[in-house]
């Protein structure tokens, strides 16, 4: 039997091995079943060792990190079609549980497709009879699917990261999209391409599309040019183009096209929408253009390959949406240092080529077969086809550029003169006409791009971080998306009702959302507080990463989610995650108390805020709110103060625990109110990070007891001690006016209780029994500072 290399035999190793991944039961040895190979391997060993180099080294990383789920797995024992089963139903499941995240879609639906090397419908195994040719199909279909639906590529024109792809699973886990059962084949049998359709970013969809795009070009310059000059076109040509067609047609139905005009204009389309659309539409022209007419045998066959032209109608929609041309456009931009306006030229440059050659060939075409009338036409009929092409592609600049004719006598050269000046007036008033309404067609479009390339050139004016210039870039595109606005300009422009109408239009729903924001009087004015409401709103945009708000930091708005999802962190823990249509920060417009938890935006956000004092101004206009408002506000603030006590009744009962003359048990029934007094006298005190709590040598008059975060102990410039969650310090002020003893400073941002001497005093002032113990503590305090200064005075005087 052959084992792992570095490993011991499962027999030879006393203790249970742990499974070294679970590709060791997926991706067995690959040899063909029947072959000669797989026999000797069959008579000689009872199970198989498995080669992990059929994942990259990235992905079977991945997924060993998941290997702690089921450690009970013993994946070196003997291979059987049961235990093929079940291992790969529990690699379905596991991989696509909500506990295991570390693990990308590519490297997920890789396994899934190993997995199903070896599970054909959990019917077949790798020594069943006949299993072989079915699995090495199966394994192949699970690739196919896999290039086929998962996502390699942005429509931005980069390939998808294993980051991007962490933060996709999270989205989609959070929103249920990700299913946690079933077996690879289960999964295959129940969802089909047909129902899920072709991602239109993934491997295949890309490449193909590419593939496809070039035929088209090929074909730009091909057709006319065989046409024109009766050049006969390879019947494997047609074949091609023929296959070609047909296979773009079954992949174009498979494929939701949402960057499609048509497509863009739905708020959720469907791949059902997208077929309907493409079966009325494109549906008939594609399998026309399919049809190889050029085969046919009739003397005119060869001038209907100008039928496969019509498909062109798609290139234009593949150049501005396929990821690899618009990476190729931006490598062209950066080598250049050209911005997204002037990179125009390119696409230009490459229709006036196509432009030029085509009137190239339809000028000797037409002179082929009108008889070679024209005398220049006459001299070169007989000449190779080089010099042919090269005459007409010369006189097709010359028609556009007028200068080709030259006449010989007087009268022509009037004429001429005439006509070449009128012309040049209409080709300089078409121009125009066609630069304005191009301009007026997508002006905002136009005024977004002046926009980014401004950005660009800031950024490199200022030499900012790669990641700096990234999110500046994700910042523009979420806020503006592609169209440039000055919207406040606008609004200011329209009137009051308008400028409501058009705020309430997308916000009603989100304020509806908050109790206190509803007005049911039924009175006229319901829609008039909504509209005031909407219209107090202002947009924020927010890329992953930006913190919205700070716990601790005072606030004064609230914000609703339009898109987008964040976290709520609290102490430094992700507590939950919202997403479209939730709001937080309430509590702000009607109390001024400090945040209880940070909010982190985790992919792009569109999020409205808010302000207290746009509130309150609302107030003023509406009574019956204004107190509903007052008693939120009473509650509210009564619950947070009992949640408050009890906070510092939980950190006093601590400090008692820790601290003697903190803690009384007198057992005279008054032990517990003592404690209740010195959680009354708590403080909260709130320090950034590398915030100075108290400097070495100052006097004291207060302790301190860390709730949250870390602080260090400073003495003579050296950090001698960190405290954190639970720790206390100064203890000595509250009983001693000596002079701090260290330095102590923030280590990460702090919530603290502070407890001061005058508020310590006054409670022993009601518990006469504490006042021996403190002065006990006391003396004994002030005893071992005199001996550290004389200690500190012998030192000096020997020295």
């Amino acid at each position: 039997m052959r084992h792992l290399p570095g490993r011991q035999s499962a027999a030879a190793s006393a203790p249970r091995s742990r499974k070294p991944s679970i590709i060791a039961r997926v991706n067995m040895d690959s040899s063909v079943p029947g072959s000669a190979e797989s026999l000797k391997s069959k008579r000689t060993r009872k199970s198989s060792v498995f080669n992990p180099s059929a994942l990259s080294n990235v992905q079977t990383a991945e997924f060993n990190a998941s290997k702690k789920s089921f450690p009970n797995r013993n994946l070196l024992g003997p291979i059987t079609s049961e235990s093929i089963k079940a291992d790969c139903s529990v690699v379905s499941i596991h991989i696509k549980s909500e506990s295991n995240r570390d693990i990308t879609n590519s490297t997920r639906s890789d396994i899934l497709g190993l997995s199903g090397k070896y599970l054909d419908g959990g019917k077949l195994s790798p020594s069943s009879p006949g299993g072989g040719s079915q699995a090495r199909a199966s394994f192949l279909k699970g690739m196919l699917h896999t290039a086929a639906t998962m996502q390699k590529w942005t429509s931005k024109g980069s390939l998808v990261s294993t980051l991007d792809m962490k933060e996709k699973d999270e989205v989609d886990l959070q929103s249920g999209d990700v299913d946690a059962g079933g077996t690879p084949s289960q999964l295959n049998d129940a969802v089909t391409l047909w129902n899920t359709g072709i991602n239109p970013l993934s491997m295949f969809s890309v490449f193909f599309e590419v593939y496809i795009s070039l035929l088209y070009i090929s074909n730009l310059w091909i057709v006319p040019f065989c046409i024109a000059f009766e050049i006969q076109l390879p019947f494997e040509y047609s074949t091609l183009l023929t296959v070609s067609y047909l296979l773009d047609s079954a992949v174009y139905l498979l494929t939701l096209k949402a960057s499609h005009p048509a497509m863009q204009s739905l708020s959720h389309p469907t791949l059902v929408m997208w077929r309907r659309y493409y079966l009325r539409h494109g549906f008939a022209i594609d399998i026309l253009t399919s049809f190889p007419f050029e085969l046919l045998p009739i003397p005119e066959a060869p001038y209907l390959f100008i039928i496969r032209l019509l498909r062109l109608y798609k290139l234009p929609l593949i150049f501005m949406t396929s990821p690899v041309y618009i990476k190729t456009l931006k490598m062209m931009q950066n080598a250049l240092g050209i911005g997204q306006t002037v990179a125009v030229i390119f696409p230009l440059t490459f229709w006036f080529c196509i432009f030029l050659h085509i009137q190239a060939c339809a000028l000797f075409f037409i002179g082929r077969v009108t008889g070679f009338q024209n005398g220049e036409l006459l001299i070169i009929q007989d000449q190779t086809i080089l010099e042919k092409y090269t005459w007409g592609l010369f006189s097709a600049v010359g028609n556009t550029f007028p200068m080709t004719y030259k006449p010989q006598i007087a009268v022509d050269q009037w004429v001429v003169l005439a006509f070449v000046t009128t012309g040049a007036g209409f080709y300089a008033c078409i121009v125009g006409a066609i630069s304005s309404l191009a301009m007026g067609l997508d002006a905002s479009g136009r005024l977004y791009r002046q926009k980014l390339d401004e950005v660009q050139e800031y950024m490199r004016w200022k030499d900012l971080l790669p990641s700096t210039r990234r999110k500046m870039l994700r910042y523009y595109e979420l806020k503006y998306r592609g169209k440039f606005f000055e919207e406040r300009t606008l609004l200011e422009e329209m009137n009051d009702s308008l400028r409501m109408e058009i705020a309430t239009h997308n916000c009603r729903e989100l304020i509806s959302k908050v109790s206190f924001l509803r007005r049911a009087q039924h009175d006229g004015r319901d829609d008039l507080f909504v509209g005031r409401i909407a219209t107090a709103l202002t947009a924020c945009y927010f890329v992953p990463g930006d913190i919205i708000i700070t716990q601790g930091e005072m606030g004064n708005e609230m914000y609703f989610m339009m898109s987008g999802v964040v976290d709520i962190i609290a102490n430094g823990k992700k507590v939950t995650s919202f997403r479209d249509g939730a709001f937080f920060g309430e509590i702000a417009l009607i109390a001024n108390i400090p945040r209880t938890a940070t909010v982190q935006a985790t992919t792009s956000s569109m999020l409205y805020k808010l302000t207290r004092d746009a509130f309150t101004s609302i107030l003023e206009e509406f009574e019956d709110v204004r107190r509903r408002v007052e008693v939120i506000y009473r509650e509210r603030m009564e619950k947070i103060r009992l949640e408050e006590e009890q906070r510092k009744l939980e950190a006093a009962q601590e400090l008692a625990s820790k601290v003697t003359y903190l803690s009384r048990k007198e057992n005279d029934g008054r032990d517990d109110l003592f404690l209740k007094r010195i959680a009354s006298s708590l403080v909260v005190s709130f320090f950034a990070a590398e915030d100075v709590v108290f400097a070495q040598g100052e006097m004291g008059h207060e302790m301190y007891f860390v709730k949250n975060g870390s602080v260090n102990i400073i003495v003579g410039g050296r950090t001698v001690a960190t405290l954190s969650d639970g720790g206390f310090f100064g203890e000595v002020a509250l009983i001693a006016n000596i002079p701090r003893t260290a330095t102590v400073a923030a280590a990460t941002p702090c919530m603290m209780y502070k407890l001061t001497r005058p508020a310590f005093m006054g409670i022993l002032e009601e518990f006469d029994d504490m006042k021996g113990k403190i002065e006990a503590v006391y003396q004994e305090r002030m005893r071992r500072v005199r001996r550290e200064e004389e200690e500190r005075r012998n030192v000096g005087s020997s020295g």
